[in-house]
């Protein structure tokens, strides 16, 4: 049985929403949920816990670049990669 650790509820998407990863290495990631104060993103960059992202919405004209830090990491089976990640303020 797993502990149930978030403290905001979730916001599934119906249709899927495109972010890039601007540092450290560009890449585009899949939003899959988001909540109050973080996200659950898939992508191919393999990267380490902890690692602090800069990411932006791509769908979005005027998005401003927010910076989110990787809490948590499962690789995929078809070789990507989901993280969980913390808005960073």
């Amino acid at each position: 049985m797993s502990i149930e650790r978030r403290q905001f509820g979730r916001v599934d998407f119906e249709n899927s929403i495109q972010l890039m990863i601007l540092e450290p290495v560009p890449q585009k990631a899949e939003l899959e949920d988001a909540s109050f104060n973080g996200l659950k993103i898939v992508t191919e960059l393999d990267v380490d816990l902890e690692t602090i992202l800069t990411c932006q919405n791509i769908e979005l004209d005027n998005s401003i670049p927010f910076k989110a830090r990787i809490i948590w990491k499962k690789t995929l089976e078809n070789g990507y990669f989901q993280y969980g990640l913390q808005i960073q303020e």
